[in-house]
């Protein structure tokens, strides 16, 4: 299995996970792309900036969003992966998709950078049945090509895989001594099973699409679809326009308003 002072550990059965963190000593249970979820939630607004302004944000906020992430998943704040050699591919390009000046990226940041870029792009691509799925069409046009996969090869090759059983189910568990492979396998788990996923545009987790609902826009929390609905509505003064118009409908009875004419 390897050294136990650095193995983690992610089990999947069903639509269930189970993450082991030898670090922390404890067992993190959750819905599939426990993982991604985590890495996206503290590096959620590196990514968005990057996909509307064409550049990467500094090294050290890079870091230190990452330092978050291992930290929530890891109970350390400490990189225990390192980042991918890409002799394979041009240094220089990499620069030039995250936006920054070529130079030594002697911290491997852009490398780290440019590998979540490719991960957030193919599950919006591969995984989200929308044919432009909202808030990601730039992620879709930069990253929904068959070349984006060098990352996902590479994590992949970091992987051990058995298979065991949990209550009388088959399940998978996969072993790696760091933590970005195991999110890989949570894109590979996926693609077994023909999930269907996308990125909340505004907390970042990712969620399951129902079998009759392909447009859900957002993870279905109350706060993301208030900011969905304030997006909708073109800003905050449209929205309380829009509310106090839903209240005026309502006659002041419980339960859902009538729909509007601008709703419709």
């Amino acid at each position: 299995m390897g050294d136990l002072k650095t193995l983690n550990l992610l089990l999947f059965y069903g639509e269930e996970e189970s993450f082991f963190s030898s670090r922390r000593q404890q067992v993190m249970q959750g819905k599939s792309f426990m993982l991604c979820s985590a890495l996206f939630r503290n590096l959620g607004g590196i990514i968005s900036d990057l996909l509307l302004s064409g550049k990467m944000s500094a090294a050290d906020e890079v870091e230190s969003a990452l330092h978050r992430f291992y930290l929530e998943v890891n109970g350390s704040d400490e990189i225990t992966d390192r980042p991918l050699s890409v002799k394979e591919m041009n240094f220089n390009i990499l620069h030039l998709i995250n936006g920054c000046n070529p130079g030594p990226d002697v911290r491997g940041m852009v490398s780290f950078c440019s590998e979540v870029l490719s991960l957030y792009g193919l599950i919006v691509t591969w995984l989200d049945p929308r044919e432009v799925a909202s808030g990601h069409l730039i992620a879709k046009q930069w990253l929904g090509d068959a070349s984006n996969d060098f990352f996902f090869k590479k994590r992949c090759r970091q992987l051990r895989s058995s298979p065991t059983a949990v209550s009388g189910r088959f399940a998978l568990v996969h072993d790696s001594p760091g933590i970005l492979p195991l999110c890989w396998a949570e894109l590979l788990n996926a693609l077994q099973h023909e999930q269907k996923v996308s990125v909340c545009p505004y907390c970042h987790n990712i969620y399951r699409f129902p079998i009759n609902n392909y447009q859900k826009l957002t993870c279905g929390q109350p706060t993301c679809r208030k900011a969905q609905l304030i997006h909708k509505h073109g800003g905050i003064e449209g929205y309380r326009a829009w509310e106090a118009e839903r209240k005026k409908n309502s006659g002041g009875k419980r339960g859902r308003p009538r729909k509007t004419s601008s709703e419709t």
